[in-house]
């Protein structure tokens, strides 16, 4: 879906996504939610960053799962009689799969990476600033016009600061490409509502690769964001904090979700 010549028309590479795609993979309601993917006359390669596990439902089978994909666009365009232009763009895709026959296949993609946003710093809280600015900080696109357009509750942008003194971190998603409901529940997300990150790589390495050493960056990382920050929900491939217990609030937890990336959340303020 991210890789076409000049020209050719967003149904016709939707099309050809769809021939290896599940049968009930609709073009025409794929192409309303993934208009951003297509520059007019530009040459696009598109390049896997890494794919986060956005959720899978549980029960007797896991038969439907989302995939947020950060995924990078290279963009080049030839206007007559002068030189290429070349851009690219970082975005967080949400990829909806199911397993048929034992095979896993594109069911949907519900989620584009969000619509570019022009800068609009004199509109941006200190905080905001702050994390657009830190180069420990890598976002992509799709996060990066999330903050612009105020969407990320003040509490976890200050957080996200915090948490770069401790280690270099690699963003996933914050609103833009996540689910909008928890998945396979109709309980709305945190990052819906600008409240969650998803973090992906911690000093320079994956957190599943780092997981599950209690000696790695990702777990001090992760020790950092309980311990010295009192985050309120905070999933990992670790549980720091026990399970739960009725009447007690535990932050932590881990599950088969979150054992590929750290996130953060806060409640309604």
């Amino acid at each position: 879906m991210t890789s076409y010549d000049p020209g050719t028309p967003p149904r016709r590479v939707l099309r050809r996504a769809a021939a290896s795609a599940d049968p009930e993979f609709d073009v025409d309601a794929v192409l309303r939610r993934s208009r951003a993917l297509f520059v007019p006359d530009a040459f696009s390669a598109g390049r896997v960053v890494y794919p986060q596990l956005g959720g899978l439902t549980l029960g007797g089978s896991a038969d439907r799962i989302s995939v947020m994909v950060v995924v990078r666009q290279d963009l080049a365009r030839t206007r007559k009689g002068s030189q290429p232009e070349t851009s690219a763009v970082t975005r967080t895709v949400d990829v909806r799969l199911v397993n048929r026959d034992d095979q896993w296949l594109v069911e949907d993609v519900a989620d584009s990476g969000g619509a570019r946003v022009k800068m609009r710093r004199r509109r941006l809280s200190k905080r905001a600033g702050q994390v657009l600015d830190d180069q420990r900080i890598e976002l992509p696109d799709s996060a990066r016009w999330d903050i612009l357009r105020g969407d990320i509750d003040n509490r976890l942008l200050a957080t996200m600061v915090d948490l770069a003194e401790v280690a270099p971190y690699s963003v996933a998603v914050l609103k833009s490409g996540h689910p909008r409901n928890v998945f396979g529940t109709d309980r709305i997300s945190g990052h819906t509502l600008g409240r969650g990150v998803d973090i992906w790589k911690v000093a320079g390495q994956p957190v599943v690769l780092q997981q599950p050493d209690k000696k790695s960056a990702a777990y001090a990382f992760t020790t950092a964001a309980l311990e010295d920050f009192g985050v309120p929900e905070l999933g990992s491939p670790w549980d720091l904090d026990g399970p739960p217990v009725r009447g007690e609030r535990r932050p932590s937890f881990t599950d088969a979700v979150h054992a590929d990336h750290i996130h953060i959340a806060f409640k309604a303020s």
